[in-house]
């Protein structure tokens, strides 16, 4: 490291970050050795690195994008600015993982009780129709971008996984989860059909946990970023995302739009902001990164057929799915009961592994992912019409039969 360069902790950029907004990282009076995280986006072929690192900054590279994450004192920002090397700089943020609700007996966990059991929601959206036809998400990765998932749990097939949150060596990467909100997800989207615990919308598709959370469910933009850029090294097809932030950046966008473009499926959290629940979307509070039109945006039912008076609604709402009162794998070997649009999150995302099967597209390439979303939201089952379903409620059966008999 450069003399007169900081030591920068994960610690002191969260204890600085969370202390105002993004924007405020750039313009908020702080130490000049405070650290701060941002994307620096160089000039058409030009190299940051080192000039990061001469004003004392840490660059992360990325694979798939020209722009660098970084880790910079305050004093550095205004030379960055200004170098002719470098077009923007931006600040990184905070995301979190969108909050769940449950009771302290629910988050505790459950053991496995004998036989297979599966919320409502799992036969809501027809995955039990839709498995009947012998499509179970064989073959088709699913990565579930969270907290990470419990690599030993009985109900889970995890075929890998990184830990972004950390930035190590390939070869010390832990991406366990412990929190447990990651396993909770992967349960929904893929458990295994094994006869006990629960079952999954696509309990034969490939899971990799992809740990943008630490375990108080708390990550940075350049975190997530990472982790898809990882998704598009390995084409995985199918990126669930219960997790959001209030700010898109240029950064963000950016990796949004190259990951589609790609072929790959999007599907993330509305968030549990809330509703009146007059239908009309006046709120309009649906998070980063699902009100991105690159990706499918879900909103969260309640067993009554209804839009959850706390998901988060808006015009960028693409579908709906269970979200109240999931029963799921959980931490530990254990199962726990949720609610959130968390919970809905994965059941697109297991519905779009169900119909990358039947459409038999492999890898992806360029515009698969936007032709699953396509059938998805075009066999939806209309609830209330309101704009808070978008196109209604994911329906597996429906999409497959879509497919099979196009």
């Amino acid at each position: 490291m450069n003399p007169g360069s900081v030591e920068i902790s994960r610690r002191d950029v969260l204890k600085v970050a969370g202390g105002g907004t993004a924007i405020g990282l750039l313009t908020t009076p702080a130490s000049a050795r405070t650290p701060v995280r941002v994307f620096v986006h160089p000039r058409p072929g030009r190299d940051v690195t080192n000039t990061i690192e001469r004003h004392g900054g840490v660059a992360r590279l990325y694979e798939h994008f020209q722009f660098v994450a970084a880790v910079v004192p305050v004093r550095a920002l205004k030379a960055l600015r200004r170098d002719r090397r470098i077009a923007v700089v931006e600040p990184d943020g905070i995301v979190r993982a969108v909050p769940v609700r449950a009771s302290q007996a629910e988050v505790a966990g459950q053991t496995r009780v004998e036989g297979q059991s599966a919320s409502w929601g799992y036969t809501d959206i027809a995955a039990d129709s839709a498995q009947a036809l012998g499509v179970t998400g064989k073959g088709v990765d699913v990565a579930i971008l969270d907290t990470g998932i419990d690599v030993d749990h009985r109900d889970l097939r995890v075929a890998g996984g990184v830990d972004c949150v950390n930035w190590l060596p390939w070869e010390e990467q832990d991406y366990d989860d412990q929190n447990g909100h990651g396993t909770h997800c992967a349960g929904i989207a893929a458990a295994r059909d094994d006869g006990g615990g629960v079952v999954g919308v696509a309990p034969d598709a490939n899971l990799y946990a992809v740990r943008v959370l630490d375990s108080d469910k708390v990550g940075y933009w350049s975190d997530v970023i990472r982790g898809i850029d990882w998704c598009l090294s390995r084409r995985i097809p199918v990126l669930s995302m219960s997790f959001g932030g209030d700010s898109i950046s240029n950064a963000l966008r950016e990796t949004l739009e190259t990951a589609a473009n790609r072929g790959h499926i999007l599907v993330a959290a509305a968030g549990n902001d809330g509703n009146d629940g007059n239908g009309d979307c006046t709120e309009q509070n649906v998070d980063a990164p699902a009100r991105n039109h690159h990706v499918l945006g879900v909103s969260a039912t309640d067993s009554d057929g209804e839009i959850a008076s706390y998901s988060s609604v808006g015009r960028r709402i693409e579908l709906a799915a269970p979200g109240t009162s999931i029963y799921s794998t959980f931490k530990n070997q254990a199962y726990a009961t949720f609610s959130g649009t968390s919970m809905a999150t994965p059941y697109v995302a297991g519905a779009a592994a169900l119909v990358w099967q039947e459409s038999d597209y492999g890898h992806p390439t360029s515009d698969e992912g936007e032709r699953v979303r396509e059938v998805l939201t075009s066999t939806a089952r209309v609830l209330d019409g309101t704009c808070g379903e978008g196109s209604g409620l994911v329906d597996a059966y429906e999409a497959v039969r879509a497919v099979r008999w196009a």
